[in-house]
C-alpha cells in the first residue's frame, strides 16, 4: 500500500500543481498516514487533496462530498473543510482545509474550560448534522455494523493472541460479537446523520481555539452515539452532551468507546506501525477490557 503511494506520488503532485498553478518550490506534503486516502497537504492545510487508494474508496468519496458541503453550510463555531475540486470520476477531492493541529496531539495541553468550549462547540454542531437529510446516504443497520465490526477484529486477531492471554482474547470476542449487539439492541437506537469516524484523529484545532472536523468519509446514518464515543476528556464529552439537549445514552457512548481501540488495532497492523500497536494493545486493555 505504501508502495503504490510512492509510484503515484509524482503523478497526483503534478495534477494538484496544475489545478493551483503552484510553482516547484510550493512545498506539497504527502501524508501517507490515512487508511483509504493518500493525503496531500499545501501551506499547514490551507488546501488539501486525497487520492483513493483503490476503487472502492470512490464509493466514500460519494457521499463524503455532500456530507461535507452539508457539514459547511451548518451554522455554528465548528470549522469544516470546503470542497474546492471534484474529479468527475471521483480520482480526487480538493478542499479548502482546516489550519491547525490534529487535535490528539494537542489535548493533553489544553485547559479544562478550553476542552469544554470545544465540547460545546462540538455537541451544537452535531445537534444539527445529526438531524440533516442527505440523500443515499447509506442507513447502518447493527447487524451490518456488528458484522463489520466481527470482520475487522479478525484481521487483527493473530496480533492480539500474541499481545493478551486466551481468556482475555475470548473475552474480546464476546464484547465485539455477543454483548456490544445485545445490549445496543436492548437500548435501542436513534439513529441520525452522523459522522461516524469522530473523533480526536478527525478533529484540527485551530489557532483561535477553535476545532474542526475533517474526514465525512464514513458519514451514514446510525446511532448518534457514535459521534460521541470519540471524546475520551470527560470535559468535552460533558459539554458536547449538554451542548446537543437531547437524551444520547451514557451507556452506548460507553460501549461505543469500548469497541474504537479494538478496531483500530487492526489500521496499526495493517499499517505495519508497531507504535501504534503497542499504544493501542494498552488502550484495549485500559478501555476494552476494564
Amino acid at each position: 500500500m505504501q508502495e503504490k503511494g510512492k509510484q503515484t506520488r509524482p503523478r497526483e503532485e503534478a495534477i494538484i500543481r496544475d489545478l493551483l498553478q503552484l510553482d516547484d518550490a510550493t512545498e506539497i506534503i504527502f501524508n501517507d498516514c490515512g487508511w483509504t486516502s493518500r493525503v496531500y497537504i499545501i501551506r499547514d492545510g490551507e488546501i488539501a487533496f486525497k487520492f483513493p487508494r483503490n476503487e472502492s474508496v470512490k464509493e466514500e468519496y460519494r457521499f463524503e462530498v455532500p456530507a461535507c458541503k452539508t457539514a459547511h453550510h451548518i451554522r455554528g463555531d465548528v470549522l469544516i473543510p470546503e470542497i474546492l475540486w471534484e474529479h468527475p470520476d471521483r480520482d480526487y477531492i480538493g478542499y479548502r482545509g482546516v489550519v491547525g493541529a490534529p487535535l490528539d496531539q494537542v489535548s493533553q495541553s489544553l485547559s479544562k474550560d478550553e476542552k469544554a468550549g470545544i465540547g460545546a462547540a462540538l455537541g451544537t454542531f452535531l445537534k444539527q448534522f445529526h438531524q440533516q437529510d442527505l440523500a443515499g446516504a447509506p442507513t447502518i443497520s447493527l447487524e451490518s455494523e456488528s458484522a463489520e465490526h466481527e470482520k475487522t477484529m479478525e484481521l487483527s486477531l493473530p496480533t492480539a493472541s500474541r499481545h493478551f492471554t486466551h481468556n482475555e482474547v475470548s473475552a474480546i470476542r464476546g464484547l465485539v460479537s455477543k454483548h456490544y449487539p445485545a445490549r445496543m439492541a436492548k437500548l435501542g437506537l436513534n439513529k441520525g446523520l452522523c459522522h461516524g469516524d469522530l473523533g480526536y484523529w478527525n478533529m484540527i484545532h485551530s489557532g483561535d481555539r477553535r476545532v474542526g472536523i475533517i474526514d465525512f468519509g464514513d458519514t451514514g446514518y446510525r446511532d448518534v452515539s457514535i459521534d460521541f464515543a470519540g471524546m475520551t476528556d470527560v470535559e468535552v464529552l460533558d459539554a458536547a452532551l449538554a451542548a446537543y439537549g437531547s437524551h444520547v445514552e451514557r451507556e452506548k457512548i460507553e460501549l461505543q468507546m469500548r469497541i474504537i481501540p479494538i478496531l483500530d488495532l487492526t489500521f496499526f497492523v495493517g499499517k505495519e506501525d508497531q507504535q501504534g500497536i503497542e499504544r493501542t494493545v494498552r488502550r484495549i486493555r485500559e478501555v476494552s477490557l476494564a
